[in-house]
């Protein structure tokens, strides 16, 4: 339910799709509006407990909808197989150190909400809309979407966003061994993903005559 919040911030560093059967769709990330069609997919539902979401395993097995919780294909979800929160929201990394810069923010993301409750304090679960609001702006435009911050009631840039959960996570990252990967996400915000360097490709071959195809 907390770590939802910050998935779109996630999806718009590791953006990579923008073209579909060699078209240029307007999207930096095309491949969760395809993902998104199936059932069971997109933002996750709003949990209780671990016990609600075996009560929702065994409503979806009992029925013979799901016989494998593999089979939800939510943004964000339980492992089947270990103790973690399996990330899905974002795209395929093109480059290894943008996927290891991903991994190293959300797990340092996941290391500091763990903390949080230790603490027994929580970050603050958000209506599944205003997440959605966030998700379609990074799919849309990546880096340079304006992500909404609840908390302040304002639109940032994912540049500044990008800035703030990095000094908020630098304890977790230096725990884990992973603060020059967290660093890096920085310079993905302020450089582009995968999806800005094939846009920019495909925009260089269309100003020097190239067919658009």
């Amino acid at each position: 339910n907390q770590v939802a919040y910050f998935l779109p911030h996630l999806l718009a560093l590791s953006t990579s799709s923008p073209f579909w059967h060699g078209q240029d769709t307007g999207l930096k990330a095309y491949r969760r509006a395809v993902a998104d069609e199936l059932p069971r997919s997109g933002s996750p539902e709003h949990l209780e407990s671990w016990r609600d979401w075996e009560r929702l395993l065994a409503i979806l097995a009992e029925t013979g909808l799901v016989t494998d919780p593999s089979m939800i294909w939510w943004d964000v979800r339980p492992s089947a197989k270990h103790p973690t929160l399996e990330l899905r929201i974002t795209d395929i990394c093109t480059e290894v150190e943008d996927a290891l810069t991903i991994a190293a923010l959300y797990q340092s993301l996941l290391r500091h909400l763990w903390r949080l409750r230790l603490r027994n304090q929580t970050w603050r679960s958000y209506r599944r809309i205003l997440i959605e609001e966030n998700k379609w702006r990074a799919q849309r435009w990546g880096i340079e979407a304006e992500l909404a911050d609840f908390a302040a009631g304002c639109l940032k840039t994912v540049p500044d966003l990008v800035a703030e959960l990095i000094e908020m996570l630098r304890e977790d990252a230096e725990a884990l061994g992973c603060l020059p990967e967290l660093e890096r996400a920085a310079g993905i915000a302020r450089d582009g993903t995968s999806a800005d360097r094939q846009l920019a490709v495909y925009r260089a071959v269309l100003e020097e005559g190239g067919a658009d195809e």
